[in-house]
């Protein structure tokens, strides 16, 4: 299921980066899971698309910030003239 899906990478992503989540992003994280949860053990598809909707927005900081730590890392010591 697409929800179980977005919390296991979330999972994922919160233990291979968890210096790039603050504190209330990851108290946020875990109060949009457990009510991903509670939806998705229900029918209302409606409350399943909205919890899991608004998992996928509060996360979204946190991945700009993963995916820019790993640009980063893969250029560190790259010149600019060797990337263009």
């Amino acid at each position: 299921m697409e929800a179980q899906r977005l919390i296991a990478e979330l999972d994922s992503a919160l233990a291979a980066s968890t210096n790039l989540a603050t504190a209330e992003e990851k108290q946020l994280f875990q109060k949009l899971t457990a009510a991903l949860n509670v939806a998705v053990q229900g029918v209302d598809r409606d409350a399943i698309d909205y919890a899991r909707d608004q998992l996928e927005k509060a996360a979204f900081p946190f991945a700009q910030r993963r995916m820019d730590s790993a640009i980063g890392n893969a250029l560190k010591g790259t010149k600019i003239d060797e990337v263009l």
